[in-house]
């Protein structure tokens, strides 16, 4: 099985490739391949719906390409789900997005439910999204790090304040909680780690592995998501 994952950031490096490849394959079983493709030109970061719209146009000619090629499920990596939902309109491959994905898993774990983003761009999109995907009735708080999605390389500061979000979110009693974006998977091991050495047991979803490996599934299962009835027609040039 080849599973096509589009970054629709522009400016992903092959180092970062590279890991999120050695990262994922530790949760794929041994036939399954990935085959990353960057958007040619956009934003460097999706964190509000202009952005979503303008690289998810360029997502969305990859999917159309990928028709024809020889992969049986397609990624869309960043937790807005940008141009998921277009995608699955033509797509006769399965579509998915984070977001989705680890949202249900997570309500499989616990009743209370949080999400925790970014900044404040964040904490409006997934204000969002919980009404665009009827989230609302499984998601119980949205919190956020205050750091861009481009400041999440500093790792050390980004996981004490994901460990006091955790910590805040647990008082509250919420059982689970999905991290709001795939550039924080690099942190969910020592994430793990650092709330199990200070008695802290909320559970925390990382949306990267939570989606692809839905993905796989789904591929492997037979199903597919195509939403029917939409009149795409030939894409421009």
């Amino acid at each position: 099985m080849k599973l096509k994952i589009i970054n629709p950031a522009v400016g992903i490096s092959q180092e970062q490739i590279k890991a999120w490849q050695q990262y994922l394959s530790e949760f794929l079983l041994p036939d399954t391949i990935l085959e990353f493709e960057n958007i040619p030109s956009g934003f460097p970061a999706l964190e509000n719906k202009t952005q979503d719209i303008i690289n998810g146009a360029e997502v969305l000619k990859i999917v159309e390409r990928a028709q024809e090629e020889s992969v049986q499920g397609i990624f869309i990596n960043c937790f807005n789900d940008p141009a998921v939902l277009a995608a699955r309109e033509f797509s006769d491959i399965p579509v998915l997005g984070p977001y989705e994905p680890s949202v249900l898993f997570a309500s499989m774990l616990a009743d209370r439910l949080a999400v925790i983003s970014t900044d404040q761009y964040g904490l409006l999109s997934e204000g969002r999204k919980v009404y665009e995907h009827k989230t609302a009735d499984r998601i119980y708080k949205i919190m956020n790090v205050n750091l861009s999605v481009l400041q999440l390389s500093n790792h050390k500061l980004l996981l004490n304040r994901l460990i006091e979000c955790c910590r805040e979110l647990e008082q509250e009693q919420v059982g689970a909680a999905v991290l709001g974006c795939t550039g924080m998977c690099s942190m969910i091991e020592p994430l793990k780690a650092a709330l199990h050495e200070n008695g802290i047991h909320i559970q925390v979803i990382e949306p990267l592995k939570a989606g692809v490996t839905s993905l796989e599934y789904m591929v492997r299962m037979g199903y597919s998501n195509r939403i029917y009835g939409a009149k795409i027609g030939a894409f421009p040039d």
